[in-house]
């Protein structure tokens, strides 16, 4: 593990850093050997300067593996 993976590992182990973070490809590797090492969950997802609302929705449910299929369009009565 290398030198910047370790200080990583120290930061990402207190709880008050928790949370989902954004940056830049290249800066990746350190930070996910630290988060592995930790034992903590890794998402990854390339959004390519995506600026359509569905087009990223799409790419992050596939990188969390979630479902697939469509939303219903109508709401159920609150009544019913």
């Amino acid at each position: 593990m290398s030198a910047m993976s370790q200080k990583l590992q120290k930061v990402l182990a207190q709880s008050s850093f928790a949370g989902i973070y954004h940056l830049p490809h290249s800066d990746c590797k350190a930070l996910k050997q630290a988060t592995l090492a930790l034992g903590y969950g890794w998402l990854q997802a390339d959004l390519d300067e995506k600026r359509n609302i569905a087009a990223v929705l799409e790419k992050l449910g596939k990188a969390c593996a979630c479902p697939t299929g469509t939303a219903p369009t109508t709401m159920p009565s609150p009544t019913a």
